[in-house]
């Protein structure tokens, strides 16, 4: 999708098996339609708004996301479905509400200066790996949220409500708690 222009789905599934990029816009109807990618080693990339798809599921195939992404998802939704066995590494930066994870073997890599921010649940269920110099995964919801136990290089809590670690955290590079947050 080109900057500028647009698709909408009108309730339908979309499934692409080879590169997702979006620099423009991709209207969803919420429910049902779901944006689905297949394929081994396909891209996601772009600098555009995902808006209220259902979610996007990543069903088969491992999934890289390009360090010049730069991609918004907005909407009742905006979320991530990682399937079984399925790995996703983030290369460049991902604001959505929430990712999640079918079984533990669904897999987030935020890689080298990836960022990934979510307002609600970051793989309530699956592994989350954020060690790598320079990413950064930032908590930024107006609701109280959990802080997946993992190691992060870098810790952010911008979260206007009070969070909480879920259990013992180690933090490699910086912990940043934004003003009007409490971890």
């Amino acid at each position: 999708i080109n900057s500028g222009g647009k698709l909408v789905d009108g309730g339908f599934d979309l499934t692409v098996t080879g590169t997702l990029l979006v620099n423009g816009t991709y209207s969803g109807a919420a429910t049902p339609g779901r944006l689905i990618m297949t394929g081994a080693g396909a891209t996601i990339g772009g600098t555009g708004t995902i808006n209220n798809a259902n979610r996007l599921d990543i069903s088969t195939g491992n999934k890289t996301i390009l360090s010049t992404a730069n991609l918004t998802f907005t909407g009742t939704t905006a979320r991530i479905d990682i399937r079984s066995g399925i790995t996703v590494t983030n290369n460049g930066s991902i604001t959505l509400k929430r990712i999640t994870g079918a079984d533990a073997t669904s897999i987030w890599i935020n890689a080298a200066n990836g960022t990934t921010s979510v307002s609600e649940d970051l793989l309530a269920i699956g592994t989350l790996t954020a060690t790598a110099v320079g990413n950064t995964v930032n908590y930024i919801g107006s609701i109280a949220q959990t802080v997946k136990t993992a190691a992060y290089y870098n810790l952010a809590y911008s979260g206007a409500n009070t969070g909480t670690l879920a259990a013992a955290t180690t933090v490699n590079g910086n912990l940043n708690i934004g003003s009007g947050g409490t971890l």
